[in-house]
């Protein structure tokens, strides 16, 4: 009798694959109806869960055991845990909190990926504007707080402010990254540059401490009005894959005009390798910045050489958090 045997390839990997927005889905909606919240003091069951939720038993016990199979949660007996990453960064509890970056994902990003085959098409949303209702404005800045924060963080610790004397963030949004890096440089004087309506919503969000520390300037550089000069650092945090290369260009060169003699640029980007077929979050977020901005992912040699071009001089480039890097250029 002949022996059958296994094959050697299977479509495994394809469902895994076309699987994947199944499982971003339940992860999404697991954190919207407050799952791990729920866990955050110990381990309980789908019913305990559910009659607190005030929702169904079984669609809770369906979510729950998906958490499970994906590794946010434990079941031990019946009763559900949060795994350890879940517990630090979703239930919470800690100060690194990242359920504001699902709700983004959630309720902006994911019902917009169904139009992704139009903008791979027409090679793009040529005219998307960010203008977001005030609800949404919201859950973005929150999201993309939430997204930069481990970068911010990793920008804080690794990068020597102390060599400067003051720091401008260009599009910084609610200035995130200048929080961060203020608390661990108190020395620094610290401006905020953004377009109006953003200006707006992150001097609702300031702190008093943080009004006082942060001087945010109204402008936008794309309509050639001038940056503040006189600054020794200069921040791009996720400016430069919102823009095509033409406008990237403008970018560059109005932060070396602003730039003091010396001066340092800092940008800080999801870097593809030159082949652009790596890291894979880089290659995925690419299509994110296709359909919701004029630009891409750029490998860091792209965006060096366009540096270059403009005056800027290269000096290093080094890995920050996940697949976020750092450029440092000198004027």
């Amino acid at each position: 009798m002949a022996m059958v045997t296994a094959p050697t390839l299977t479509p495994e990997s394809i469902f895994q694959l076309a699987q994947g927005f199944m499982a971003s889905k339940l992860f999404f909606v697991a954190s919207e109806i407050g799952l791990f919240e729920q866990l955050a003091d110990g381990p309980r069951s789908a019913e305990e869960v559910a009659a607190n939720l005030r929702l169904p038993v079984r669609s809770v016990g369906l979510v729950a055991n998906a958490m499970v199979a994906l590794g946010m949660l434990t079941l031990d007996r019946d009763r559900y845990r949060n795994s350890k990453i879940a517990q630090t960064f979703l239930a919470g509890r800690g100060s690194a909190d990242m359920r504001p970056l699902l709700t983004f994902f959630n309720r902006l990003t994911y019902p917009q990926w169904d139009g992704l085959a139009d903008t791979v098409r027409n090679d793009g949303q040529k005219d998307t504007t960010f203008d977001f209702s005030q609800e949404d404005q919201a859950i973005f800045s929150a999201g993309v707080e939430a997204a930069s924060a481990g970068g911010a963080m990793a920008l804080a610790s690794s990068y020597d402010f102390g060599r400067h004397r003051n720091l401008l963030d260009i599009g910084g949004g609610t200035g995130s990254f200048l929080k961060i890096i203020g608390r661990q440089y108190p020395h620094l004087e610290l401006a905020l540059f953004e377009l109006p309506k953003t200006a707006a919503f992150a001097r609702s969000r300031f702190t008093p401490d943080d009004a006082t520390r942060i001087k945010i300037v109204d402008g936008d550089v794309l309509n050639r009005e001038p940056l503040p000069t006189g600054f020794d650092s200069l921040l791009l945090s996720h400016v430069i894959h919102c823009f095509s290369v033409v406008e990237n260009r403008v970018v560059l060169k109005a932060a070396y005009d602003a730039a003091r003699a010396g001066g340092r640029l800092l940008i800080v980007e999801f870097f593809l390798e030159d082949t652009k077929t790596a890291p894979v979050a880089c290659t995925l977020m690419s299509a994110e910045f296709l359909m919701n901005t004029r630009g891409i992912a750029y490998s860091m040699t792209e965006v060096r050489h366009l540096s270059e071009q403009v005056g800027w001089r290269f000096v290093e480039h080094r890995a920050l958090a996940g697949p976020v890097s750092l450029m440092v250029l000198e004027k």
